[in-house]
Parts: C-alpha cells; sequence; structure tokens
C-alpha cells in the first residue's frame, strides 16, 4: 500500500494527490492556493491551482483547529486556475487562514 508515500516530494501523500485529482508522480501538479486577499471585514478572494471537473469548497479558520465552510464559496474548476470570491466570511479576526477542500461532483 503506498497511499501514505509521496513519490513525487511535493508534501502531499499519494491518497491526497488521488482525491485532489492530481498526479503523484509529478511534483508540479499539486491543489496549492496562490493567492489570498482578505480585507477583515468579510471580504476576500482565494485563488488556487484546480483540475477541471473537480469541486472545490473554500473554507476558514482562526486558529487552524475549528474549520468553518464559507457560504456560497464553492466551484466546480473548468481549468487549472480556479477562484472564489465574496463578501461572507463567518469572522473577520486578524489572522485568517484558508484551506480549499476539494471532491467529485
Amino acid at each position: 500500500d503506498d497511499s501514505t508515500l509521496d513519490n513525487d516530494g511535493d508534501g502531499e501523500d499519494n491518497l491526497s494527490e488521488f482525491h485532489a485529482g492530481t498526479d503523484p508522480q509529478d511534483a508540479a501538479s499539486l491543489l496549492q492556493i496562490l493567492k489570498v486577499n482578505a480585507d477583515g471585514t468579510g471580504n476576500y478572494e482565494v485563488g488556487f491551482s484546480s483540475v477541471a471537473g473537480r469541486l472545490y469548497r473554500l473554507q476558514v479558520s482562526g486558529d487552524l483547529e475549528n474549520w468553518s465552510d464559507v457560504a456560497g464559496a464553492e466551484a466546480l474548476a473548468l481549468g487549472p486556475l480556479t477562484g472564489l470570491s465574496g463578501t461572507n466570511l463567518p469572522l473577520a479576526p486578524e489572522k485568517a487562514y484558508f484551506r480549499v477542500i476539494t471532491s467529485r461532483p
């Protein structure tokens, strides 16, 4: 079972790459947040690498332990780059952490 291995050395194990739709043999193929703009009042814009046909959902946390879905921040990727933006962050801490969750539609 090689699901816990990181064959391409990109920091993601093979099982995570399978779920993300990325290639576990290619270090350049990974789910990665590329830009974040958030103004602290609920406005945000997050850009990330993506795989066409995958569904992505944005989550936010103030402490890296408790995560919340950002309402309405979900998109079906049409290409290798996807962005989510809006004005409805559920919290406005001094520091906000974002992560992207992926699934098949």
